[in-house]
């Protein structure tokens, strides 16, 4: 019994703590990975206390992953460059598509991580197909190089050439995190200036009439003239973001037809930015 019974008195809690994964973790540890994306460290013996009946974990990772853990593989046991200390390794990956790498000081297991890779990096903005998980995990080490094999939910597999475990000035999760949360940011500016810029008219085609639109064509110049892309297909690109990450505009037809650098494709200002009528620019 690794929970108290009363701390699983709602069943979607009960489904979060489901262990799906576990490895140990040297010779006094092992690590448990859940269905809510928890990662715990616990010692093999429990805590030593008197009388304990049920044990409890170590260390506890909340949300180390967004969604189910689906493998957790130890690496090698090495020594950090700058503190000289002994760490234990071990990674995780999960349906999330992350794989994230940590190191656990011997004398105290206080994981921290030091590489991240997000399989699905490239697709986080587009709306068509599946999102990718990483499903399985394996390890080949030939000094001084470690490398993980990843099974995909693609039927792909990836070799991930791992850096050597060091301690940074952050926790590679945490600054990865606060990566995509600056970038998020920024979208949210420009989506704010294009609002601000675009001017929507009644327009005609095809013998039919478009109340308060605008042209694929002209998002894609404003996009290239104020610097946020350098070529007209990579303004398509990140008008394409905009458009599925944060529903700044949708097509008249209210298809799910993506932006097309044309000007005989009209489109309009999603509800949550239609009734946004300050012409302030926002800066980035």
């Amino acid at each position: 019994n690794w929970r108290q019974p009363l701390e699983l008195h709602k069943c979607k809690e009960s489904m979060q703590f489901g262990i799906t994964s576990l490895s140990f973790l040297g010779e006094k540890y092992f690590v448990s990975g859940a269905r809510g994306g928890d990662l715990r460290i616990w010692n093999v013996n429990g805590s030593g206390a008197k009388d304990e009946t049920v044990h409890n974990e170590l260390i506890g990772l909340s949300g180390a992953h967004s969604s189910e853990i689906t493998s957790i593989i130890t690496g090698r046991d090495v020594v950090e460059g700058s503190s000289k200390e002994k760490m234990m390794t071990f990674n995780t990956c999960g349906k999330d598509g992350m794989v994230l790498s940590f190191m656990v000081p011997a004398k105290r297991p206080i994981p921290r991580c030091f590489n991240v890779v997000n399989l699905g990096i490239a697709d986080r903005y587009t709306s068509d197909g599946d999102s990718i998980s990483a499903l399985s995990l394996g390890c080949h080490e030939k000094e001084p190089i470690t490398s993980l094999i990843v099974g995909s939910s693609c039927g792909g597999i990836k070799v991930l050439q791992q850096p050597y475990p060091s301690l940074g000035p952050q926790d590679a999760l945490l600054a990865y995190r606060q990566q995509i949360k600056e970038e998020s940011l920024t979208l949210q500016v420009i989506a704010e200036n294009v609002r601000s810029a675009i001017k929507c008219t009644n327009r005609k085609k095809n013998m039919q009439s478009y109340a308060d639109c605008f042209t694929g064509g002209e998002l894609v110049s404003y996009l290239v003239d104020e610097k946020h892309a350098a070529r007209r297909v990579d303004a398509v690109m990140l008008g394409c973001a905009l458009q599925t990450h944060l529903s700044l505009f949708h097509h008249v037809s209210k298809e799910c037809q993506l932006l097309q650098d044309d000007i005989r494709s009209f489109y309009r200002f999603g509800e949550q930015f239609k009734k946004r009528k300050s012409h302030k620019r926002a800066t980035l």
